[in-house]
């Protein structure tokens, strides 16, 4: 007599309707992009290894590929923007503009509600605890567009308790117009966007910080790839520098600290004295170095728990 076979947890039918694949497949698949995360090569790989390594898979196990597990991805995403939103009063939204090809761009409002950050005691967000609430490409985009925006958005979910943004100008002026018309609806800012601002304004009132910045410069060129390319600074990136520069001020306190004490392996061989033509410069920004590090660090404490008290307000 059979034995009764466990549960899966997955669908009687082995496979969608005028799928080839199963839904094992597809949510193996799936599960490796979102949660690993891999790749799509990765992701559609990964049955092949188990397969090799005999781990329960069957000779005429079908493989997947990255173009397939692509087509999945999109499905489920296309569903997410579609799905029906739950209509309330304590919804945050976050909207952005991200995903900029050539003159189009896209706004990105995501949300979450008070009640569902409550019921995890206001724990850390993460990317499956928000829901997508908008999609929208534009070509042009200024604070009317952005007002109908939201306006369409509210259609989904209800007007929202508060928005946040890094109040750039469209957004900004989108928001404050749709404020006026939904007077219910906070306005806030992004903490850490905001406390950028701040450090930028702080650096370029600051004559010492050109001069650090070309010494980086001068410094990176000279070390990559080369033997002292583990001196090499981080490179600055164009858009949001101002967010990023903790790295580089990090580096630069290591990189004095590894001056004024270097300590190499027993089986490297390098001049001292390349270290000092190398990094030397960096002596020059001593005081700079402690007063920038400090006030990096004052930020990079901070703006969470700014963050947390003003949610707490809303």
């Amino acid at each position: 007599m059979n034995e009764p076979q466990p549960s899966t947890g997955l669908p009687t039918a082995t496979r969608p309707r005028h799928h080839h694949f199963s839904f094992a497949q597809i949510r193996l698949f799936l599960l490796a992009v979102l949660r690993l995360p891999a790749s799509l090569r990765t992701a559609a790989a990964i049955p092949l290894l188990l397969h090799e390594q005999e781990f329960g898979i069957s000779e005429d196990f079908d493989i997947p590929t990255h173009q397939c597990g692509r087509l999945w991805l999109l499905r489920v995403g296309l569903f997410e923007i579609q799905r029906p939103k739950a209509q309330a009063s304590d919804w945050i939204w976050i909207a952005d503009h991200t995903i900029q090809l050539g003159p189009v761009k896209v706004l990105m409002i995501v949300g979450f509600r008070l009640s569902d950050w409550e019921q995890r005691k206001r724990g850390a967000l993460q990317h499956q605890h928000l829901q997508v609430i908008l999609m929208e490409p534009t070509e042009k985009s200024d604070g009317d567009i952005v007002q109908a925006q939201l306006e369409r958005a509210a259609q989904v979910t209800g007007v929202p308790r508060a928005i946040l943004s890094d109040q750039c100008r469209e957004l900004n002026k989108g928001i404050r117009q749709y404020r006026a018309a939904h007077p219910e609806t906070a306005g806030l800012h992004d903490l850490k966007h905001r406390l950028a601002l701040l450090l930028e304004r702080e650096l370029k009132a600051d004559p010492r910080w050109p001069k650090f910045l070309e010494t980086c410069k001068y410094l990176r060129k000279k070390t990559q790839q080369t033997t002292w390319a583990f001196l090499a600074p981080p490179a600055t990136k164009e858009k949001a520098r101002f967010m990023n520069l903790g790295e580089l001020i990090s580096w630069a306190v290591r990189t004095r600290l590894f001056l004024d004490n270097p300590q190499f392996p027993a089986d490297v061989k390098l001049d001292p004295k390349r270290l000092e033509e190398l990094c030397g410069p960096l002596r020059e920004h001593d005081a700079a170095l402690k007063h920038w590090h400090g006030l990096n660090d004052l930020i990079s404490s901070r703006w969470i728990h700014y963050v947390k008290k003003a949610i707490t307000r809303v």
